[in-house]
């Protein structure tokens, strides 16, 4: 065989495994997300803050506490629709809304819900492609901020009243202790 034929063999080979090691990374981070998926309750609970507001006697706040990806975006074409400063839900982007993956919905986190994510208060105005799950996705008013950001994991906190808790107790069998 010539010389010219065994270097294609070997770079078809090496395009070949690349390709393979490529699909493997990203089927590997789609296994581990869907170790993850909402339906594994344990990572949700209940609970309340630690001192109640001055004047408000005991009464405290309670929280859902769910485990989600939590991502950043921009008003880029690349990454939105027709109009980039228009959300999915026709709200006008702005600091603090943030985006939820279609599949949290069902739970009562939906347009308007607030939620709490690394200390600070966002509010759900936009919903992201229906491919995403158990995912925030947080508007910033630049690329540079949303690239920045970054993948991260967090325990975001949404209040009590906006999930709907009887579809976790009788599809998930979750024990709310209220």
């Amino acid at each position: 065989m010539s010389n010219k034929f065994l270097n294609l063999v070997l770079v078809s080979a090496l395009i070949l495994t690349l390709l393979f090691f490529s699909l493997f990374l990203y089927m590997a981070d789609e296994i581990n997300m869907m170790n993850h998926r909402l339906d594994r309750i344990e990572t949700i609970m209940i609970y309340g803050q630690a001192s109640p507001p001055q004047g408000q006697g005991t009464a405290y706040k309670k929280y859902v506490r769910i485990r989600l990806k939590v991502t950043a975006y921009s008003s880029d074409k690349r990454q939105c629709d027709k109009d980039p400063y228009t959300g999915a839900w026709n709200n006008r982007v702005k600091p603090g809304m943030v985006a939820v993956s279609r599949d949290l919905e069902k739970f009562g986190i939906t347009n308007g819900t607030p939620v709490i994510i690394n200390g600070k208060e966002y509010t759900v105005l936009d919903r992201m492609h229906k491919r995403k799950r158990k995912h925030l996705d947080i508007w910033m008013p630049r690329q540079e901020m949303a690239e920045k950001w970054g993948v991260q994991y967090h325990e975001v906190l949404v209040p009590l009243e906006h999930v709907k808790v009887k579809i976790l107790v009788e599809k998930y069998g979750v024990e709310i202790n209220a």
